[in-house]
């Protein structure tokens, strides 16, 4: 990539002022917006699938190079300077893999200090720095034992540097060295690896401050959020708080844990932070200019080229960087598309790219994308998906960095598809094709509004994979539907992980992984989350479960093709609403729709509200799927035809919920429906489907308008909406 960035606040209201940073190896940038009127296939499709709605911007950019200072630390800026010998305690567990380890500590006082790095022999390393250069360094002749607690302690006094480690069984030894330079002043602390010094992987606990005579000058608190999520308290006289930079987790178990699972129950057997060298909280970047968001709601793309004609034959030379304008004031829209902006971030950077076993990804190969995949691995970037290079899960995402997979023509590689925000067009296109007036929401502002943002909308309207939410976010579908709101959940394995944010950080999301379908696993007295301090993992151990408000719930998955749903055999259309008993009526028993890659279906003991009808369910899936784990608590039955009875348990539904307060919800259970959705002939019925439910939601609200009426009257289906020639009606 030539020219890239990042929209730290991707979800803006209309009218209202963002800002956009951007590198460029050209030192300049030309800039311009485009609303998404539909999915961008190829690069060469944006001038057909977009429009642009500014003019360009020649700009200059102070960043030349793609790169990101990654990397975390805890610091503590002692202000005037502290004299006459100190002593820094802390307790250090470093990964199994010595490869990961680096830059440990510091004590620095002016412009020299301090530093114990770890070499990947496990073996402490001390060097005296001033001016930034190592003038004096010794290895020390102690092994330390991956993955079990030491305890080390830094001094500073006078003309010697005193360093002591423990073991676990508290054996150790202790080191001096001389100083070139005398001195005992303390400026400034660092637990961690600054930029520049070799890149840490640790966990670092207890962190202490003692005077020459003993006596405790600050003791800190790793468990427990301050103001901010990355301020840390000193919890001795508070005159010495500190930062984590990097964003690291923090609240892990630490010295002394017995099996506590919420750090707020014991938060001294939590004071421990993870540290790590390719943390990322802000990629930094400046500010390239200041923009005016659109007055109309919709899906907006940045887009940053080398050239004032953009060239989009060559992906390397234009990125596109999505931006999500939302209603600044009601605009009568009965209809609200939520795009599922957290699950976009928890994606974005994926390493899910290159060669894989090809039985397993046979849809995988070349793909437009490679030039977003190789920039995100030339930064270093990791999605939630990734892991640190011990092996630890990356629990943390960022909005304040290069989210390179979230495009508007990202194609994925192993899946060979569009996938996240490039599939979810596709809803966006249906809608605008339907003639549906409607708003643009977020997950963002399903969080962050403190009045229900879905209170004036009759339909909410999902993307095609809402997989991660918060609490506040979910909840704000189950109080939709309790007061008499429709949902159309248009996708498949949503809202399967909760994930944490904090007001005074909303840019950071966070995720652990202690169960279900994962990548990584988090250590045992991982499962709370940091920023806010509750419990994390699958949506569905918790109230509301996600089945009581839309109907079905994740159950199974496979990257081998798409199959198709079939009408339940014993279902009653004449218990229906009107326009979707006419759909099945019409498809009868023929296959219809796109059921892929990950699929939904009813858990009866999952299920508390309303009435529901399974509608469909997933036909003519190829070999290759397999059930979702968390359905199988005891493998008793699978001591014998274990491939059989997996192959049996696989399953999608498609499912119609009319709940108690009135309204309808619609789940489709299955990511590939939206692939269906770019088919301007609608052939296997998805847009038909999708629009007769819109319309019966609406009509059950009782406030349709003259337009939805004749709408729904003359236009039943996307298929009479095409124009006879193979385009769409404007």
């Amino acid at each position: 990539m030539q020219v890239t960035g990042y929209i730290p606040d991707w979800s803006v209201k209309a009218g209202a002022p963002f800002t956009v940073h951007a590198a460029s190896v050209s030192g300049l940038v030309y800039l311009h917006l485009r609303q998404h009127l539909g999915p961008v296939s190829t690069p060469c499709d944006w001038p057909q699938t977009s429009k642009a709605v500014t003019d360009v911007q020649a700009l200059r950019c102070d960043q030349t190079e793609l790169s990101v200072p990654s990397g975390s630390w805890f610091e503590v800026r002692i202000g005037s300077a502290l004299e006459a010998g100190f002593e820094l305690g802390f307790d250090l567990r470093l990964p199994a893999s010595g490869a990961a380890c680096g830059g440990i500590a510091a004590l620095i006082g002016g412009s020299a200090g301090l530093r114990m790095s770890i070499t990947d022999r496990f073996t402490p390393v001390l060097e005296w720095i001033e001016d930034e250069r190592v003038v004096a360094a010794q290895e020390v002749d102690l092994r330390l034992d991956p993955m079990r607690w030491n305890r080390c302690t830094l001094g500073l006094r006078n003309d010697a540097l005193e360093v002591r480690v423990l073991g676990p069984e508290g054996q150790g030894a202790a080191f001096d060295m001389a100083l070139s330079v005398p001195t005992a002043r303390l400026d400034r602390l660092i637990l961690g690896a600054l930029p520049g010094w070799p890149a840490s992987r640790c966990r670092i606990g207890h962190p202490v401050l003692h005077d020459a005579m003993g006596r405790e000058l600050a003791c800190w608190d790793l468990a427990r959020a301050a103001a901010h999520p990355m301020a840390v308290s000193d919890r001795q006289l508070g005159a010495f708080d500190g930062w984590l930079h990097g964003a690291p987790r923090r609240a892990v178990p630490a010295r002394g844990w017995t099996g506590e699972h919420v750090p707020g129950t014991a938060p001294e057997q939590f004071n421990a932070v993870d540290l790590s060298g390719d943390d990322l909280e802000d990629a930094g970047w400046p500010v390239l200019t200041t923009l005016t968001a659109p007055e109309e709601t919709g899906v907006y793309s940045a887009i940053l080229s080398t050239g004032p004609e953009v060239n989009w034959a060559d992906r390397e030379s234009f990125d596109a960087l999505p931006l999500f304008v939302t209603p600044g004031a009601a605009t009568g829209a009965r209809v609200a598309l939520v795009m599922p902006t957290f699950s976009y971030r928890a994606y974005a950077n994926n390493s899910f790219w290159q060669p894989e076993d090809p039985e397993q990804f046979p849809q995988a190969g070349p793909t437009q994308s490679a030039p977003l995949y190789e920039a995100a691995a030339q930064m270093g970037l990791k999605s939630l998906y990734c892991q640190h290079g011990d092996g630890s899960g990356v629990a943390l995402a960022s909005a304040r960095r290069p989210q390179l997979t979230v495009r508007a023509d990202f194609h994925s590689q192993l899946l060979g598809m569009p996938h996240q925000f490039a599939a979810d067009l596709a809803i966006l296109d249906w809608l605008r094709v339907s003639g549906t007036a409607f708003d643009v929401l977020t997950d963002e502002c399903l969080d962050d509004e403190t009045a229900d943002v879905l209170a004036g909308y009759d339909v909410a309207i999902t993307g095609s994979h809402p997989e991660y939410c918060t609490r506040a976010s979910l909840g704000a579908y189950d109080r939709h539907r309790q007061r008499g709101g429709s949902i159309l959940y248009a996708g498949g394995n949503g809202f399967y992980w909760r994930i944490a944010r904090a007001p005074q950080a909303p840019h950071l999301i966070e995720v652990a992984r202690r169960e279900g379908v994962r990548t990584w696993d988090a250590e045992p007295g991982e499962a709370c989350h940091a920023l806010d301090g509750r419990p994390g993992g699958l949506s569905r151990n918790f109230a509301p479960a996600p089945e009581a408000i839309f109907g079905n719930s994740f159950c199974a998955m496979g990257f081998s093709g798409d199959g198709s749903y079939q009408r339940a055999p014993d279902l009653d259309s004449g218990s229906l609403p009107p326009r979707i008993a006419q759909v099945l009526a019409d498809l009868g028993d023929a296959p219809f729709g796109v059921a892929g890659l990950e699929l939904d279906g009813v858990r009866p003991q999952g299920f508390r509200a309303g009435r529901r009808h399974v509608l469909a369910q997933a036909v003519e899936l190829p070999a290759g799927y397999v059930p979702a784990i968390e359905d199988f608590p005891s493998l008793d039955g699978f001591s014998t035809g274990a491939e059989a009875k997996l192959r049996a348990a696989v399953r999608g539904q498609i499912v119609l919920v009319e709940h108690a307060a009135g309204g309808l919800g619609l789940s489709i259970g299955s990511i590939r429906w939206a692939e269906g959705l770019r088919d301007s002939g609608d052939r296997r019925s998805c847009a038909a489907l999708l629009t007769a439910a819109l319309h019966d939601m609406l009509e059950r609200s009782g406030h349709r308008t003259t337009k939805t009426q004749k709408t729904t009257e003359q236009e039943p289906t996307r298929r009479s909406l095409d124009d006879g020639s193979g385009g769409k009606s404007p």
